[in-house]
């Protein structure tokens, strides 16, 4: 029923229900307005997500207590406790980056029998197990399938000889653009990393290349397309789609 870091739930941890919450935390930064009633509308703002599980223990023979607890604890540490891959098996097309609340009580839930157990992921969304790749030459159109926008990254190689010039690439979809200053050579590798804000030629980063106009920027739901101004350039998109 459940997977979480790579591994399976313990044998001995029957799961009743899992518990999603549909939506995640909404903040909806309403102002008081100055000698009037009522409050100002502000940009809402979208929190984290809760995923309760409740679940009743089965001690197997030959295990104590003490080594359900053993267990229990390594499966829910998960990557050391940072963020992990929490995949909920009735639903294997997406997963939650999440770790377990620390309110998890391991004492009280094997002495009772039964239980919950949450997590909490703090991005508030779902997002799809396999990466989505787009090829293209000099333009490419991404049809971003989630229900949010996503960041991508994108690899270039470039196509036509360039001195002291600058390449373009382009979100023609939301108008963004990051532009690359300096001399490139046919076969140059160029990644633009979106996600993590820096540009890469070959394995090096390299920010000294990036125009301070430049704007990393993000993949709209549905189409969008991305164009580069170097002729021949390969472009290699790839994203992973996210879901409310």
């Amino acid at each position: 029923m459940l997977n979480f870091n790579g591994k399976k739930l313990p044998e001995f941890i029957k799961v009743q229900a899992v518990n999603v919450q549909t939506l995640p935390a909404v903040n909806t930064n309403l102002k008081q307005i100055v000698g009037s009633s009522g409050r100002l509308a502000g940009r809402s703002d979208l929190g984290e997500k809760s995923i309760t599980c409740d679940v009743i223990i089965v001690i197997p023979s030959g295990y104590t207590l003490q080594k359900c607890a053993r267990e229990l604890a390594v499966w829910l540490r998960g990557n050391d406790f940072n963020l992990s891959p929490l995949i909920i098996t009735d639903d294997p097309e997406v997963r939650y980056m999440a770790k377990v609340n620390s309110s998890v009580d391991l004492s009280d839930l094997l002495f009772a029998g039964q239980g919950s157990i949450e997590f909490v992921v703090p991005s508030g969304d779902s997002e799809s197990i396999t990466e989505t790749t787009v090829n293209g030459t000099n333009s490419v159109t991404v049809n971003n399938t989630g229900t949010k926008c996503v960041y991508p990254v994108i690899t270039a190689t470039i196509g036509t000889n360039v001195t002291n010039g600058s390449i373009n690439i382009r979100n023609n979809t939301t108008g963004d653009c990051v532009t690359l200053n300096g001399t490139f050579m046919a076969g140059d590798v160029f990644t633009i990393d979106c996600v993590k804000n820096l540009v890469k030629k070959g394995d090096t980063v390299d920010i000294s290349m990036l125009n301070l106009e430049s704007k990393f920027f993000n993949l709209k739901e549905g189409d969008n397309v991305i164009q580069c101004d170097n002729n021949s350039t390969k472009l290699v998109v790839k994203y992973r789609a996210k879901y409310l």
